[in-house]
């Protein structure tokens, strides 16, 4: 009784009011353990005192909850999709969103013709047990999933876009499981798809399964009427006051002639909205419809609303369990009191779906007038999140492997929304403890036949709630080079600045220091190994500079452009035992070309890389700080680190390097599966003043790029079949080169 009233809001002694009253029945109707709530009735007293009379109905309590019949699946597991705990109200509602979600469950695990029914049971002392009981019956795997009806598009491109896949592999590629949960999801892409290509009437469904006789494997068929594909005759503006309607359908730049394209017009919506926030005060509302002509031919209009000026309201943050609201408004471009664009809604949603941080993300808008100024409009912004169930891959296992570098096994603890400072606060707190403060950490253990890797990394991106990220690095790494052996122990500190709310701009400040060991040599170590024998200090600064502009895909690579500039500066005066002064660039261009599907793209890569470097107050650059080229990753066609300066056989590296790529891959019928063809080209030389066209090596040849999510996990596989051209005397040629990653 005592909570009640505490729920209410009232309590003995307390002043009547009618209002009070109409607040604590609405309180009491919202509060989850009440079946039912009759308006209050008053009795009043002798005294003068009103009693306040509440008839409830209360619901019952859960008690235990079970899982029978559940042979395949773990019924804890099974437990923890239901979502209901001890001691929680028992509604229908609750017990049937457990019971589809034990149904997706079993579903995603391929068994499609389960069924799950729920009991409910008095327990005594308004408690119920409930018992959800499961015949799971036997897997059921896609054969095949057919479009019927898909004439002017290619049935398998339409396909392409959604998610069900049959089985491929063995199940290894794509396990071929159908989850009707997911359907309309995957149909609303389907229909997206065709409306994108012109195809603006198109209708889409599902139009049923397939079993074989013995109902292990099924066909889908989907099914879709196409309709007409529309041409875009025209654009037009309307209504707009402040700037001419011709001016605004130049500046939304969407090309006409051709069949409508959805991506064309949004990006001419967005196109209008930069206009207006770089030449006006107001952002429009903008209305997009179409006028349906004769022959197929479409016209669309934008119509924009300049009358009112929009702003952001409030922005509010639900759904955030465990991380810290200030750490998901990092990503949020929607500012209070900030004219509203509408193109910022996406750019937040796209932003908090990048960071790791929420596996779901839904935006909405309320309008609200503010009475004080009539001119003005407010969008109040909620942002429901969903987290993942775990931020990260926390444990990874795998291994790599590469032409001249040898094999590597892998254990890597990563956590994404790291918290350093979020200790348990109770035994039963771990599941929250460390978690929530957008850090991230990178515990890597590699050991490896000829490198070895030992590394923790700690990042904090908002270093005292700045728009500074700093991150710490150190560890042990292991080298076992043909003739000695090279042991770094060591780390850095960075502080890194981002010029921009996308993180595509930045410059970053670092201090590294390390303790480099050569040991072990061999009798014909080159005299460069033998001039450093021993312990050697480095203590120095850089600054980097970077410009990313790609947008990743990873099965077709990177598309954009990349750029970054860094510059080393090692003295004695700051306890390096040697003083050199290093600088490299790069800048790489992926140009995406034919396909718009961004996993098919045809990707055409231009690379150019400068090195130099110069020893100062006297002192020899050693060899362990040098540049070397050579290897899948850096010159194909020649061995690993052997192109450029020698002696007695082993690598001693350069101090000026000139070198780049021209590269073009494709997919070859599925996005698995890409050709390249390669040109590497460059110079490495013990001074950059040495670089010479005359000395460049040329290598060209072409290869395989396998990229494949086996089990949930990446493997990314390179096969380069690259032969020299032009090559210097001393240079280890290779004509077959490879890079192998696999987490199990």
């Amino acid at each position: 009784m005592e909570t009640l009233l505490s729920v209410a809001g009232l309590k003995a002694g307390d002043a009547f009011s009618p209002e009070a009253e109409e607040k604590a029945f609405r309180r009491l109707v919202r509060y989850p353990y009440l079946s039912s709530v009759e308006p209050p009735t008053e009795e009043r007293l002798a005294d003068g005192s009103i009693d306040i009379v509440f008839r409830i109905r209360e619901r019952s309590v859960i008690g235990d909850v079970r899982i029978a019949g559940s042979d395949a699946l773990d019924a804890a597991g099974l437990l923890a999709e239901a979502n209901l705990s001890t001691g929680q109200p028992l509604t229908e509602a609750a017990t049937e969103a457990a019971r589809d979600a034990i149904l997706a469950r079993y579903h995603r695990e391929g068994f499609l013709l389960t069924s799950v029914d729920a009991k409910v049971e008095p327990a005594g002392d308004g408690r119920v047990n409930i018992t959800f009981s499961v015949t799971e019956g036997e897997k059921v795997r896609l054969r095949d999933v057919e479009l019927e009806g898909a004439e002017k598009l290619p049935a398998s491109e339409s396909l392409n876009v959604i998610g069900i896949r049959p089985r491929r592999l063995f199940g290894l590629l794509s396990g071929g499981f159908y989850v009707p949960e997911d359907l309309d999801a995957e149909l609303e892409k389907l229909h997206l798809h065709y409306v994108s290509h012109g195809f603006l009437s198109a209708v889409v469904g599902f139009c049923g399964l397939d079993f074989d006789g013995g109902f292990r494997t099924a066909v889908l068929k989907l099914c879709v009427s196409e309709g007409p594909r529309y041409l875009l005759a025209a654009v037009r503006v309307e209504k707009s006051k402040i700037f001419p309607d011709k001016t605004l359908e130049e500046a939304a730049a969407i090309p006409t002639g051709d069949f409508y394209s959805s991506e064309a017009v949004e990006r001419g919506r967005d196109r209008l909205l930069c206009w207006y926030e770089q030449h006006s005060d107001r952002i429009p509302r903008i209305r997009i419809h179409n006028e349906y002509g004769e022959g197929d031919r479409v016209t669309v209009v934008f119509e924009i609303e300049e009358e009112m000026f929009l702003e952001v309201g409030e922005v509010e943050i639900r759904g955030n369990r465990l991380t810290r609201d200030r750490v998901l408004r990092k990503n949020v471009t929607l500012i209070p009191g900030k004219p509203f664009a509408p193109s910022e809604v996406r750019r937040t949603r796209e932003r908090l779906e990048a960071s790791g941080i929420c596996e779901k993300v839904e935006i909405g808008l309320a309008e609200r007038a503010d009475p004080q100024r009539p001119d003005t409009r407010s969008y109040d912004v909620d942002i429901q999140v969903k987290e993942p169930k775990s931020f990260g891959q926390l444990i990874q296992l795998g291994g790599e492997a590469s032409s001249g570098s040898g094999v590597v096994g892998q254990l890597e603890i990563q956590r994404a929304n790291f918290d350093l400072f979020r200790l348990p606060r109770a035994w039963d707190d771990w599941k929250g403890a460390f978690t929530g403060g957008g850090q991230y950490l990178d515990f890597r253990l590699a050991p490896g036949t000829q490198q070895s890797v030992y590394s923790l990394l700690f990042v904090e991106p908002y270093f005292f709630r700045s728009d500074l990220a700093l991150s710490i690095q150190g560890g042990l790494k292991l080298y076992d080079w043909d003739t000695y052996d090279e042991n770094r122990l060591g780390g850095s500190v960075t502080l890194e600045k981002f010029f921009d709310g996308d993180h595509r701009w930045s410059a970053a400040l670092s201090y590294v220091g390390e303790r480099v060991r050569i040991s072990d040599l061999d009798k014909d170590a080159p005299p460069d190994a033998i001039a450093v024998e021993g312990d050697t200090v480095l203590s120095y600064p850089r600054l980097e500079l970077r410009c990313d502009l790609r947008e990743l895909n990873f099965y077709s690579g990177p598309k954009g452009f990349f750029a970054s500039a860094r510059m080393d500066l090692a003295l004695t005066a700051l306890g390096s035992d040697v003083s050199f002064v290093r600088g490299a660039a790069s800048a790489n261009y992926y140009l995406h070309l034919f396909d718009d599907r961004p996993d098919y793209r045809h990707i055409l890569h231009a690379g150019v890389n400068v090195l130099w470097m110069e020893g100062l107050d006297g002192s020899d650059v050693p060899l362990f700080e040098k540049f070397y080229l050579g290897g899948p990753a850096t010159f194909r066609g020649f061995q690993y680190r052997r192109l450029g300066p020698a002696e007695n056989g082993t690598p001693v590296g350069g101090q000026g390097g000139l070198h780049g790529t021209l590269e073009y891959s494709f997919p070859l019928v599925v996005r698995e599966l890409r050709g390249v063809a390669v040109l590497d080209w460059g110079d490495l030389e013990p001074t950059f003043s040495e670089i010479s066209t005359d000395r460049f090596r040329l290598a060209a040849g072409g290869g395989l790029e396998v990229r494949i999510k086996l089990l949930g996990q990446l493997m990314p596989a390179n096969f380069y079949w690259v032969k020299a051209i032009t090559s210097e005397p001393g240079d280890r040629l290779e004509l077959f080169s490879f890079t192998l990653g696999l987490n199990f």
